[in-house]
């Protein structure tokens, strides 16, 4: 008897893996590689497209959307005061300003993302279809497609299935999603997992919506990250900016770590910015979340996968060859580990990165800015990602080395809002649900005027 109920143990395992594997790669899968619209084609200006730009053989080859964004991106100095006394001079590459709408790294990450969302979605004719984020309440992923697809007139939704504590950044970014109309979260971490998870099965497997990966990480995502690799070794042949040693950036899905990586890989192979031995670069991927940090082999892996499909791509769609040099670039990235918590979780290093980056003088090819904004250090990422690289300013110091290092900001200075009121669409949506007010007044969010005077309406 017991042989037999082992044997069902083991044969319910393989098949709950396999189906665990099965839904990964529909969701993977779900947003393919596509070409235009041919009103994409006259909609969207294709000499904006920064990979295009870089890579010409590409353009008109992969569907793209012109989100408004300003690039190139800046790349500003600043001056951080050391706990070991005098200050050490870092870079930052301001992914953060490059929206007026919302910025950060998951601007680039839809850029093709949501376009070949858009043309399956009008290929196949499925009215009523939206574009579906899956996140925690902090996700940057889901207000990204939230704003930016209200603009592009594209309905979304939002599934928030993931807890994250509550704290003033994460509760800024749900109130983000509620305050757009054609966007709103649908399913939330605190109702019943059960019909959270048969709602998610449903979306995925049961529905035409085009549902998006965690934090965009497949090869649509990957490509605006590419561009902005490409971007910078540019900036580096120009003389803008010092070629990086080490590039510190948080990692969360993976995918801006993975179109760096490929980026690099290409820029090396076109003699562009990065030209040093590849022996002396490192990118920093600081992992944010204790389940991944345990795990960084896996987290690897992923990487590789991911890279190798976006290389693959490339090369097939008429760019350079560099599926062998982008994972010889992927031996260069560094996985910290000791910054990752529960995810959303600001930690004590997190504020004393918040700190300091406050102190830090900015500056940029006109000299001193005292107008620019500095980076935002936010609880879930950028703030682990600036104490990590606090922590390497310290031991530099120490060594009496002096490297060259950049901070990738990958944290809108934008926080959007919509046309709707959110905390009154919040309320009704879940009636008024007394757990998502617990949660709200823990992260000091209990009227209009404490979100209000954080955010922009856009």
């Amino acid at each position: 008897m017991l042989g037999y109920v082992l044997l069902l143990w083991g044969f319910s395992l393989v098949v709950l893996l396999v189906f665990v594997a099965l839904t990964l790669r529909r969701m993977y899968t779900s947003v393919r590689p596509v070409g235009p619209t041919k009103q994409q084609m006259e909609r969207n200006d294709l000499s904006r497209c920064q990979l295009f730009k870089y890579l010409p053989e590409l353009k008109g080859k992969i569907a793209w959307v012109d989100l408004g964004s300003d690039y190139p991106t800046a790349i500003h100095k600043m001056s951080l005061p050391l706990l070991s006394g005098g200050r050490s001079t870092i870079y930052l590459k301001r992914e953060d300003l490059c929206s007026s709408v919302y910025g950060g790294n998951k601007v680039r990450t839809l850029e093709f993302q949501m376009a070949c969302a858009q043309a399956q979605l009008a290929r196949e004719g499925n009215k009523g279809s939206k574009i579906v984020a899956f996140g925690g309440a902090g996700s940057n992923q889901c207000v990204a497609l939230a704003a930016h697809a209200s603009k592009q007139a594209t309905d979304t939704g939002m599934m928030v299935m993931s807890y994250e504590p509550p704290n003033l950044d994460n509760a800024l970014n749900l109130v983000s999603m509620f305050s757009f109309r054609r966007g709103s979260p649908f399913c939330l971490w605190f109702q019943s997992p059960i019909t959270n998870i048969l709602s998610f099965l449903k979306t995925l497997w049961l529905s035409n919506h085009k549902v998006l990966m965690p934090g965009g990480a497949n090869v649509t995502g990957t490509l605006g990250h590419v561009a902005a690799a490409l971007e910078l070794a540019h900036q580096i042949e120009n003389g803008e900016t010092p070629e990086p040693d080490n590039i510190f950036l948080p990692l969360g899905s993976s995918c801006t770590s993975s179109g760096l990586v490929v980026g690099i890989a290409l820029a090396r192979k076109l003699g562009v910015g990065f030209k040093k031995p590849l022996s002396s670069f490192h990118l920093h991927s600081v992992i944010i979340h204790h389940k991944f940090a345990a795990m960084p082999s896996a987290v690897r892996f992923a990487m590789s996968k991911l890279i190798g499909d976006t290389a693959k791509l490339i090369k097939k769609r008429g760019g350079p060859d560099v599926v062998r040099e982008a994972q010889e670039v992927l031996k260069q990235v560094q996985f910290h580990t000791k910054f990752a918590v529960e995810y959303g979780l600001l930690t004590e290093e997190g504020k004393r990165a918040r700190e300091v980056f406050k102190q830090g003088e900015l500056f940029n090819k006109s000299g001193h800015e005292k107008e620019v904004q500095h980076p935002w250090m936010c609880a879930c990422f950028t703030s682990k990602s600036g104490a990590a690289l606090l922590e390497f300013l310290e031991e530099e110091a120490k060594s009496k080395k002096d490297s060259v290092s950049m901070l990738w900001c990958t944290k809108s200075v934008v926080q959007a809002a919509g046309e709707v009121n959110p905390l009154e669409r919040a309320m009704k949506e879940t009636k008024e649900d007394p757990k998502l007010k617990q949660w709200l007044k823990e992260s000091t969010i209990e009227k209009e005027s404490d979100y209000e005077r954080h955010m922009v309406h856009v």
